[in-house]
């Protein structure tokens, strides 16, 4: 009887002990999704600015071209009307 008493003293033992392991595994998952969670959030909202920042960079390069585009047509008529365009020097 005595065998049985240690026996089942050991299995509560290591039934308890299990049970802390678990609560601790359960605790490190939910801690890590959470860090998980915070970076994703973090990430996207990393990915939205240089989103917009790119969306910034695009316009602006736009609005460039397109004054390189009308200083260039101006320099033409300049150069047209006082003969030195097309190589009539």
């Amino acid at each position: 009887m005595e065998d049985k008493k240690i026996e089942l003293t050991a299995t509560s033992q290591a039934i308890a002990d299990l049970s802390e392991a678990i609560a601790n595994l359960n605790a490190a998952v939910t801690a890590k999704k959470n860090d998980l969670k915070a970076e994703k959030k973090q990430t996207q909202a990393v990915l939205k600015e240089r989103e917009a920042k790119l969306a910034l960079l695009k316009e602006t390069s736009g609005r460039i071209m397109q004054n390189i585009d009308g200083i260039i047509s101006k320099l033409d008529k300049v150069l047209e009307s006082n003969g030195t365009s097309h190589n009539n020097n």
